[in-house]
């Protein structure tokens, strides 16, 4: 089939596609077409939608319907093209098998609706149902389904326990779906054998991206349907407000490495490489995007800087290495899962630095939480660039095991007796006020700044 020159349009009448073979509707104009009843009453094989543009599509008026006898399916995925269901009184009909492998687009209102979308990746049917509890401003949304599932920092899905198709449905346009948004996934019943229902989740991306931008319902919080191998969102408190990508599967830990100097929050900060020099991450994801992920394991080394631009960052463990810096500001990193065996390392390597600002301290109290080990090799190093007074017990520890760094603006003080095992390094312009009975540092102190000493410096052991 060929619509060429100006919009084809039918206002009425019923176009039947029963082709043995696979079957091509090409657009060769600008506006593409529209047909009143669309039966697929295919034996085998499938019918593509193909045209010039991405946006002249195919619409349908009154009906789209797969037929009682049909095993074909709609292709608009090869050619970047969707078939538009046109109105809210359109009908999609599956009385047999068949599905739009590609994008269905079809309208949804201001008020409650609910809103099948008969899609499929390639042959598998995967339908999504959509439904709306307190409607919205109007508009279009469009639905898609996609396989295989590829593991990132973002859906967290274990690489083997999980269902092997996500979905995605988008508006077309900055219209709202209201605040109350459940979902039904559809997927071939195989995929059941790979989850634990109790243990998966139901992971969600909001599009357009809020913060934070994942969410999740846990597997005890859905109704299965083993029969039709589907997953619902039993809870009203647990629907969405928005829509975005959905994944199904048991939660893998996940671990970021730093790729180069940058904001905690950046996902261009992250990779997923143990190299440190792997591909970046993708928006939304980096170590705790949300409060439901609270147990990533963290590397920052090869050189990066990396500060720590988010109040609290809850995680399972960190480990700074390679000459590198985290600079905590003066935010919070804390060990959620730490009551476990096994769990809560804090490790700061040879060389490496964790750094303070402000009033901030080297705290397992205040400012690196609740870990379980406090690893601190004697060649690395804390650094002080606020105004602060140098506490005697950092992360708890009797004695500063490693090195210190005094830094920047600001005044700080040494206001009660404390050691420090490595080097003291007081550089331009920080200032060093030591107004304790004794502070004892084993090794060196190198000074370009200044050290105002008014009670007891000693040097060596």
């Amino acid at each position: 089939f060929l619509a060429s020159g100006t919009e084809m349009q039918g206002q009425s009448g019923t176009l039947t596609i029963n082709g043995v073979d696979d079957q091509y509707f090409y657009y060769g104009n600008d506006e593409g077409a529209s047909i009143y009843n669309l039966i697929l009453n295919k034996p085998g094989n499938s019918l593509f939608i193909d045209g010039a543009l991405t946006t002249n599509n195919l619409r349908i008026i009154n009906d789209l319907n797969f037929a009682a006898s049909n095993v074909g399916i709609i292709n608009t995925r090869d050619n970047d093209q969707r078939i538009i269901i046109r109105d809210d009184t359109t009908t999609i009909s599956r009385l047999g098998e068949g599905h739009v492998d590609g994008i269905i687009q079809r309208p949804f209102g201001t008020g409650a609706g609910s809103f099948k979308f008969e899609i499929g990746a390639g042959n598998d049917y995967t339908p999504m149902t959509l439904d709306l509890s307190t409607g919205g401003s109007g508009g279009d949304i469009q639905a898609i389904a996609f396989s295989p599932v590829t593991v990132n920092g973002g859906n967290r899905i274990d690489s083997v326990r999980k269902v092997n198709y996500w979905w995605q449905a988008i508006k077309t346009d900055t219209t709202t779906i209201g605040t109350d948004l459940n979902v039904k996934l559809q997927f071939p019943a195989s995929e059941m054998a790979n989850i634990n229902q109790n243990d998966a989740w139901l992971r969600h991306f909001a599009l357009p991206m809020q913060s934070p931008a994942w969410g999740q319902v846990p597997g005890t919080n859905l109704t299965w349907n083993t029969s039709e191998a589907s997953a619902l969102i039993t809870n009203p408190a647990d629907y969405f407000d928005e829509l975005g990508n959905f994944y199904i599967g048991e939660k893998s830990l996940i671990t970021f490495y730093s790729r180069q100097d940058g904001p905690w929050t950046d996902p261009n900060t992250w990779t997923l490489d143990p190299s440190h020099i792997g591909a970046p991450l993708s928006a939304g994801e980096f170590p705790n995007p949300s409060p439901s992920d609270t147990l990533d394991n963290v590397y920052v080394g090869l050189n990066h800087i990396v500060a720590l631009d988010t109040a609290i960052s809850k995680v399972d463990s960190l480990i700074v290495r390679n000459d590198s810096k985290l600079d905590m500001l003066t935010n919070i990193i804390e060990c959620a899962g730490c009551t476990a065996a096994g769990k809560g390392l804090f490790d700061l390597r040879d060389n490496a630095t964790i750094a303070f600002a402000n009033t901030s301290q080297p705290s397992s109290t205040t400012t690196l939480i609740s870990f379980t080990d406090y690893v601190v090799s004697p060649l690395s190093t804390i650094e002080f660039y606020g105004t602060q007074n140098l506490t005697d017990t950092p992360f708890g520890f009797l004695t500063y095991p490693n090195n210190v760094l005094v830094s920047g603006v600001g005044t700080k003080t040494v206001s009660v007796p404390l050691i420090i095992e490595g080097n003291l390094t007081v550089e331009t312009p920080a200032l060093l006020n030591i107004n304790a009975d004794a502070l004892s540092v084993y090794q060196n102190v190198i000074n370009s700044g200044t050290i105002n000493n008014q009670q007891i410096l000693e040097i060596g052991q």
